[in-house]
């Protein structure tokens, strides 16, 4: 099981899906632009389920902003208007999916993985190895915070690039750092 947060438009998805054609792929990307070419790139991908859908500390509605106009440059603010989207916790996706485990998580959310860490109280624990690009920049500590949560369950974070890969014992970091983060 494959979960990808922040799928922008679906390259990672597809990724996986050649890579473990076995694996069952889930997607999250809220912003409707990218969504749309998400879509088009997995249409060839059977084992891969796309949801526009932000995945946040708490369900709920949330607001959508881009302020570079860039794909890859959306980001929350407030609480909704015209640009809203539906907002799923990490907990709320495991009981609607059904999962147990999570072998790789991958986590680019544009510097709300902050956020996402820091409401982390029961999801951490279905999650064998996550792939997460850290925005120190935008928030200050959230690597700190993201280590910190993480060695609480035993599980190692080693860098790489802008992100962190970390793993439970047992599940081999060596064998996730191949995998892009785009």
């Amino acid at each position: 099981m494959i979960v990808d947060l922040g799928a922008n438009i679906g390259l990672s998805l597809a990724l996986f899906s050649e890579r473990y054609p076995e694996a069952r792929i889930y997607g999250f990307e809220p912003a409707p632009d990218n969504f749309e070419i998400l879509q088009l790139n997995i249409a060839a991908c059977p084992n891969v389920q796309a949801f526009q859908v932000a995945v946040v500390p708490q369900d709920g509605r949330v607001g959508l902003i881009n302020p570079d106009g860039q794909q890859d440059s959306y980001r929350f603010g407030g609480a909704g208007g015209s640009n809203s989207v539906e907002g799923w916790s990490m907990s709320t996706v495991i009981r609607k999916l059904g999962i147990d485990k999570i072998d790789i998580l991958k986590i680019d959310i544009e510097g709300a993985e902050y956020e996402l860490f820091e409401s982390a109280q029961d999801w951490l624990g279905h999650v064998n190895t996550i792939l997460v690009e850290v925005h120190e920049h935008e928030k200050p500590g959230v690597t700190a915070l993201i280590r910190d949560k993480v060695s609480q369950l035993g599980m190692t974070a080693i860098n790489f690039g802008e992100g962190l890969a970390i793993s439970r014992a047992g599940h081999g970091q060596a064998s996730v750092m191949s995998c892009s983060m785009g």
